[in-house]
């Protein structure tokens, strides 16, 4: 009898509950997240949902990316979240790396205008094997310019930047004048709200200005090939030449 009771006060307390649909703010704005069932919306507030881009842009090419939502607050029947980062489905970066290249792991912390602090875990995968000092290389300068873009940018704007891989393309035609690169993700990106927004810094990176000046006249079209060496014909009229006097010979 005990256990019939347990089952019907769950039957009961299930059929409390409502669907109640979950929008998204600031980015992909009033579009629908999905469903959540629950008796009480307030109750749901500051719980985190994941959602698929795909489902949210419409993009399939964005499927390997799942956005990470927290739902702030509840009004009229809806609850309303938003994006405080995103990850990268691991079958994804395995797909990506291959033989013959270098796979690059990095990890570090950045702050944006509206002074929030984000967590960033990146992968730099080369087009062939390389030496450690340029690997070192490529992870200041990786460090250095993301932190620089960051600060210039506020949180969620920074966040579109890099969910639409605009970030991604920047930052790789820059590190690829240290060395041809495949491909750059970024594995994760999350607001952690107990570190030290102090405790963050970006200290001066001498060899990058080199790149960005580079980089900038290679894109403005200043930078002048220069004229390659005329083949020299004299080499091979000179072989039949020495063929001809060893037969003499």
């Amino acid at each position: 009898m005990a256990k019939a009771k347990k089952a019907d006060t769950s039957v009961q307390s299930w059929r409390k509950k409502k669907w109640i649909p979950i929008f998204s703010e600031k980015v992909f704005e009033n579009s629908q997240l999905g469903e959540t069932p629950i008796d009480d919306g307030e109750k749901a507030v500051g719980k985190l949902t994941k959602v698929n881009m795909m489902s949210v842009s419409g993009d399939m090419k964005k499927q390997h990316l799942h956005l990470v939502y927290r739902i702030h607050t509840y009004k009229e029947g809806k609850l309303y979240a938003l994006p405080i980062g995103y990850e990268i489905s691991k079958a994804y970066l395995k797909r990506i790396v291959r033989r013959g290249r270098d796979r690059i792991d990095y990890s570090f912390s950045v702050k944006t205008k509206d002074e929030k602090v984000v967590d960033l875990k990146c992968t730099i995968i080369t087009r062939n094997l390389t030496y450690k000092s340029v690997k070192s290389i490529m992870k200041k300068a990786f460090e250095y310019e993301t932190k620089e873009l960051a600060a210039k940018s506020e949180f969620y704007k920074f966040f579109i930047e890099v969910t639409n891989y605009r970030f991604h393309n920047r930052i790789k035609a820059m590190l690829s004048k240290v060395y041809p690169l495949r491909q750059i993700e970024i594995k994760s990106l999350r607001i952690n709200e107990k570190k030290d927004i102090n405790s963050i810094k970006n200290p001066p990176f001498r060899g990058l200005k080199r790149l960005q000046e580079k980089y900038k006249k290679i894109k403005e079209g200043e930078i002048v090939r220069p004229p390659r060496r005329p083949q020299r014909d004299d080499r091979r009229e000179r072989r039949p030449d020495n063929r001809d006097n060893r037969n003499r010979r």
